[in-house]
């Protein structure tokens, strides 16, 4: 069975509470999905009274090997009577690993129940039709820049109800545009704003500028605009200052990657010949804010944006995985956004 969102998983896990399923497989490219469906696997199959240390082993799959693997599968444990298998990023995993996981599937899988996880895998392998067959597929679909905003802005909203605060859409879409669509870090700062507004019931524009510090918006404006004007010597000014003032840089990547995905919409609007519905969009343009956003668009280029977000994702992922200076890192960045 294959599933591609979170409500969808808690409506398969209320109707299966008696027999649930052996294998689940998560897909996502996005870390905090990825984390609520495991955590809402692990509370559905482990009793509240299980000792989770013992019934509950992990793998991460760059550094699984065949062997600790065959056995977790098949020792026992004195302390439960059932087991819970993690792997992460099975589709980091070397092809032996994968072999011998796909192998326990196809036996049934015993006493032990498989969570496994990873960015992508292809629908047409044995694999995933074995696991789609005897399990579930959780495979996220992968929504377009505007459409993961809006989601994310929706969901703003209703963390906020959650805890009985009120915050319009206008100002969920405010902190996004600061914060940008990371929900990890996005829930850190709703938690703040909570706090910060613990006597009122509403949450407004004033105290999202007031408690989001992170970067200022005036500045990342100035960013984005040397930018998509394609000054190389202002944007490289800027962006050095950020690193020289102590902001760290992975939440600046964040903010010109929110920037790239809304210049991206408004340049799609603009070739569907939707302009006026710009203002539907992104309630905020309105008069010069429109003009340049328009302008922006139009004179960096929609293919541009598309490639822009790729090398933007692509500096992330050297920031997370090497040990490369963060000056060098901006620096080749913004080179290639303004060539």
């Amino acid at each position: 069975m294959r599933i591609d969102h979170l409500p969808a998983l808690d409506k398969h896990l209320a109707l299966t509470k008696s027999e649930p399923e052996r294998v689940y497989l998560i897909l996502s490219k996005d870390s905090y999905e990825s984390e609520q469906a495991i955590d809402r696997l692990i509370t559905f199959l482990l009793p509240a009274n299980t000792l989770k240390e013992h019934a509950l082993i992990k793998f991460e799959g760059a550094q699984a090997e065949e062997g600790p693997l065959n056995e977790a599968f098949y020792s026992n444990t004195l302390f439960s009577s059932l087991r819970v298998i993690l792997i992460h990023d099975l589709d980091k995993a070397k092809k032996k690993v994968i072999e011998c996981v796909e192998r326990e599937i196809n036996q049934a899988l015993k006493d032990n129940y498989l969570i496994l996880t990873g960015q992508s895998w292809p629908k047409n392998t044995t694999f995933y039709k074995t696991i789609e067959k005897k399990g579930i597929v959780l495979d996220f679909a992968e929504l377009k820049s505007w459409e993961k905003e809006k989601k994310v802005v929706a969901w703003i909203n209703q963390k906020a109800a959650e805890a009985r605060k009120l915050m319009s859409f206008p100002v969920c879409q405010f902190l996004v545009k600061r914060i940008g669509t990371d929900q990890a870090l996005l829930l850190q700062e709703i938690e703040k704003l909570i706090c910060y507004c613990f006597e009122r019931e509403e949450i407004k524009i004033e105290d999202v500028e007031a408690i989001t510090s992170q970067l200022q918006c005036d500045s990342i404006w100035q960013l984005g605009e040397a930018i998509f004007q394609r000054n190389s010597g202002a944007a490289l000014r800027i962006g050095h200052a950020f690193l020289l003032d102590g902001h760290p840089l992975l939440p600046l990547l964040r903010q010109i990657r929110s920037q790239f995905q809304t210049e991206l919409q408004v340049a799609l609007l603009i070739s569907q010949g939707k302009e006026g519905e710009i203002g539907t969009h992104f309630p905020y343009m309105k008069g010069q804010i429109l003009s340049q956003h328009l302008q922006f668009a139009r004179n960096y280029g929609f293919s541009l944006l598309k490639k822009g977000l790729l090398e933007i994702d692509k500096t992330e992922l050297e920031l997370k995985n090497s040990a490369m200076d963060e000056s060098l890192l901006l620096e080749t960045l913004l080179l290639r956004l303004t060539l």
